[in-house]
């Protein structure tokens, strides 16, 4: 959409298009799209995206290049942790639900045997 020049499509048909102001709409997907780039370097500060999501903000983002999104295929490849480690975090821990903590992570316990 942002290569097509079509960042508006984004924004949910419920908003009032007529209380909507676009030049906003269009410069908080951009930060949103600037803070998902593919590579991490490029991606800006926190203390840079509240400066960009300000009321002066919009000089900002129009100066910065916004490159490919990361995308994660697959969660499962994730690897939390060790660089080098063949667990991923989800083969080390379980998941289950509670009235209180709907996605606890349990952690197994070692067996004896």
């Amino acid at each position: 959409m942002y290569n097509a020049d079509q960042l508006l499509e984004l924004v949910d048909p419920v908003l009032d298009r007529e209380l909507l102001n676009d030049d906003e709409a269009l410069r908080f997907l951009k930060v949103g799209l600037l803070c998902v780039q593919e590579n991490a370097s490029l991606r800006p500060k926190m203390s840079m995206v509240i400066k960009m999501l300000s009321r002066d903000g919009a000089i900002i983002v129009d100066e910065m290049k916004i490159t490919q999104p990361g995308i994660v295929a697959d969660l499962m490849d994730v690897k939390i942790g060790r660089k080098h480690s063949s667990q991923s975090f989800f083969s080390k821990a379980s998941t289950s639900m509670s009235p209180g903590s709907p996605f606890q992570i349990v952690k197994r316990r070692k067996s004896n045997s």
